[in-house]
Formats: structure tokens, sequence, C-alpha cells
């Protein structure tokens, strides 16, 4: 199961819950109609994509539409939420490990991953995983693996905006050349960084329009790196 696999069964939640609320009816007033409503678009449009055999992936932006149109936080759609109800009781009898030592807690066929601490003020605590899309990969797993949102777009092609990106947040210095969480100031970012030699840091995007910047000497005081990404859902390593 990849992100869009985990957005199609989002979306089809959504419709379902519409369509509850609809009565069931199957017509205009039925659910995918009443999702299409709250989009804005034509209901043979979101068929393409929200349909129970969609012949159309759903991508960031129409993604953040959904999030944006149902009031969820951008990144809503990109995390599974159809289990709910089978592992809240187990999260509940976990919480309190998870208080204690902040590290990802196993739930039945889930991973608690905590949050990487500071990076977003929207979500604290940890998000809920499926086992299944990290068993390809244990160190995603480890006691220092924290998650992140990534909240901007200039990793374009690498990492996404809204990916949801593992962080080792053992790392809290520059080790080697690679893609780093880290604030300047209080502001969060994700770049990849480069030893330039003299005590000098090379911040990297993708993005051709911006450019990329060195910090050395006294500026190098106000970057703080939270840790080193190892991954994001979907999965590609780094």
């Amino acid at each position: 199961m990849d992100i869009f696999d985990i957005r199609h069964r989002n979306v089809r939640l959504l419709v379902q819950a519409l369509d509850k609320e609809a009565g069931g009816t199957g017509k205009r007033s039925g659910g995918m109609a009443m999702f299409a409503d709250r989009l804005q678009k034509q209901p043979a449009q979101v068929t393409h994509f929200a349909g129970a055999r969609p012949i159309k992936r759903i991508g960031s932006k129409i993604a953040r539409e959904v999030d944006s149109a149902f009031g969820h936080p951008p990144g809503w759609l990109d995390t599974p939420h159809w289990q709910e109800s089978e592992y809240i009781a187990a999260a509940d009898r976990s919480s309190s490990e998870y208080v204690a030592t902040k590290q990802p807690t196993t739930l039945p066929q889930h991973v608690q991953i905590p949050y990487l601490e500071g990076y977003d003020s929207q979500r604290t605590g940890s998000i809920t995983i499926p086992l299944q899309l990290l068993q390809h990969d244990p160190t995603l797993m480890s006691r220092d693996i924290r998650a992140l949102i990534n909240p901007e777009d200039n990793m374009a092609g690498e990492i996404e905006q809204y990916d949801l990106v593992f962080v080792n947040a053992a790392v809290r210095k520059f080790e080697r050349d690679g893609i780093y969480a880290y604030k300047l100031g209080d502001i969060p970012h994700i770049r990849r960084i480069q030893d330039m030699g003299g005590g000098q840091l090379r911040f990297v995007g993708t993005r051709s329009y911006e450019e990329n910047f060195v910090l050395s000497g006294e500026s190098l005081n106000d970057l703080h790196i939270g840790g080193r990404v190892i991954g994001r859902l979907g999965y590609r390593k780094f």
C-alpha cells in the first residue's frame, strides 16, 4: 500500500460517511454528489478518483483540496484513518508508556511514531501507521525515529510538500552530506545540507528559482538540527 492507496481509502471513508448522512439514497443527495459539492466539482470529475474503482490517482493538489474542504489540517488525507475504532483502546493503554519513553510503540498491526517535537504546533503526540507500511525497513521503527509533515515545497521531486517524513532525531548536528530537518531561528525547514569545507555548510533545494545559500561562522549559531531525514511515506530512502 502506497500513499495513493491511503488517500483513496480515506476518500472512500469520507464518501461513505456522507452517503450515510444522506440516508444512502444513491441519488443527487447521496455521498458522491455531496463529496463533489464539498470540492466544488462535478460528480463525474470526482468519480474518476473517488469511486470504488478509480481511474485516476489522488495527487497532492487534490489531496490538499480534500483536507481543506473537510476542515482537516494539510496532510490529513495522507495518513490512515480507517481503523481508528480498532486501535483506539490499544492506544489508550499504551499512552502512559508513550509519555514515559517517547519512542515508537507497536499497537495491533500498527506502529505509533512520535512527532518531531517543536516542529509543528498542530501535530503533537504521535501518528499511528499500519505496520505493513514499515515492515520493509525496520530502521523506521527504531527508538530514535520521529515523524514530521514536510512544511515546504523546496525539495519537490525528492520530498513533496506535506509528505510524511521519518527523521533520525538522534542526529542533532551536521554529520555528513544529506537531507536534514532543521530550524533557522524558529522556522522549520527540510533541505539537503552539504559540507563546503572551511566551516561552511551549503543548503540546497530542488527548485531552480530558489537560491541555494551558505552559512558559516557566527551565522551557524542560528542553525538547530532536529534530525537527519531517512525516508518518507511512499517510500524512498535517502
